[in-house]
């Protein structure tokens, strides 16, 4: 038996390679889709068959050893998100050729008339994926797209993040004779609706506005107003011992100025930091440092914990910055959405140091700590250069992985 493995381009046969039209005139079978082999050149003397999946495709080609030349047709390219995995997983004792194809990004950037070098490709097509995650860390993204969210659902999340005004460049039924290509800002095309399977170009400038991800922004960078703000050598050492991680989902509870979100949100750079602030005027300060630094993957959220605790994702990290009035039932909600939730508390008082290491200890955290942070600053006065005290800060810290 002759097994090979095609590719076969966007649909219309006119894109076949001539390797593999010259394996289609020749088989003796051809396994594929519905819509593949609906799309196939007219004439072609082989059966055609229609497997369930990939892993009957495999059986029949097993159960078939009399056939002498076997196409397994994948659409687009066998090596970009293609079936072609699972089969070649499958039947690798045949050692079946391999033919490439045409893919989708290929011909889209193509019908653009542009290079695709330095498009960052994703597929959105029957996985997860963060639209708004990659439209902030590449300026150039591809979007294979299906469902079940589809074109208008990655359309959707780039406005939610605030990314409405993103370039966004949709192609449907590819090569075909009823090939659509529309063109706007993510906020013009959020109304309309697309076919399935779609290509998505999505071109976003307004990214992080802080190339370092490092802690450490400089207290005179925030817009402060008159909230309190925790300061730089304070943020430094809460965020150490969050262990924070690119993807992680994060709170930061009482944001205040949003100082640390904003430093969160440069370290989670793939995921999410929830901003919860129950005063109306200082949420607008964590909005408006939110704008000035382009962490998009910062949410505020207007209300008190534990109760707008409720709808949110669980985290694996919370910073709780804002009043300690309901500490405990705060810390409980916490634990019971993630048991291994990493905390650190800012403690000024002796009090609410003791409150925390009750709270945590009573609940079951583990790996509880605290730390007591005294900074000295050099300052000039009248000429003479002085190392002058702030006021000393317990952080105390619990959580981790054995929850």
């Amino acid at each position: 038996m002759r097994l090979i493995l095609a590719g076969l381009g966007m649909g219309d046969p006119e894109g076949l390679t001539a390797a593999a039209a010259a394996a289609l005139a020749e088989a003796e079978v051809v396994l594929g889709s519905e819509r593949l082999l609906a799309g196939l050149p007219p004439g072609l003397p082989g059966r055609r068959l229609i497997p369930a999946s990939p892993g009957r495709a495999a059986e029949l080609v097993r159960e078939h050893p009399e056939w002498g030349r076997v196409v397994l047709a994948v659409s687009g390219d066998v090596g970009f998100h293609s079936g072609a995995r699972r089969l070649l997983a499958l039947l690798e004792p045949l050692r079946p050729e391999i033919l490439c194809g045409l893919s989708t990004p290929q011909y889209f950037a193509a019908r653009l008339r542009r290079p695709w070098q330095s498009f960052r490709l994703v597929s959105a097509h029957g996985r997860e994926a963060d639209p708004l995650a990659e439209a902030l860390n590449h300026r150039e993204v591809f979007f294979l797209a299906g469902a079940p969210g589809g074109a208008a659902g990655i359309i959707r999340e780039l406005c939610r993040g605030g990314l409405d005004r993103a370039r966004v460049t949709v192609g449907e039924r590819l090569s075909l004779p009823d090939e659509r290509i529309t063109a706007g800002t993510a906020g013009e095309l959020a109304s309309l609706s697309f076919a399935d399977p779609a290509a998505l170009l999505v071109e976003n400038e307004s990214g992080f506005r802080r190339a370092a991800a490092a802690p450490g922004i400089p207290d005179g960078e925030f817009i402060r107003g008159d909230a309190p703000l925790t300061k730089l050598e304070i943020r430094v050492q809460a965020l150490a011992l969050l262990g924070i991680r690119p993807e992680a989902i994060l709170y930061d509870l009482g944001s205040g100025t949003g100082s640390v979100g904003v430093e969160m949100a440069l370290l989670a750079r793939r995921g999410r930091v929830y901003a919860l602030e129950r005063d109306p005027a200082r949420l607008a300060l964590t909005r408006a440092n939110r704008e000035k630094f382009g962490v998009r993957n910062l949410i505020p959220v207007a209300g008190s914990a534990p109760e707008a605790l409720a709808e949110l994702p669980p985290p694996a990290a919370a910073f709780l910055g804002g009043g300690h009035d309901r500490l405990r039932e705060t810390l409980a909600v916490l634990k019971g959405k993630n048991p291994a939730v990493r905390l650190a508390i800012p403690a000024i008082t002796l009090e609410t140091l003791t409150a925390a290491l009750a709270c945590l200890e009573e609940l079951g955290f583990r790996d509880i700590g605290a730390v007591q942070i005294a900074v000295n600053r050099l300052e000039t006065r009248g000429g003479a250069r002085l190392l002058l005290a702030r006021n000393p800060v317990f952080l105390v810290s619990g959580g981790g992985p054995d929850g």
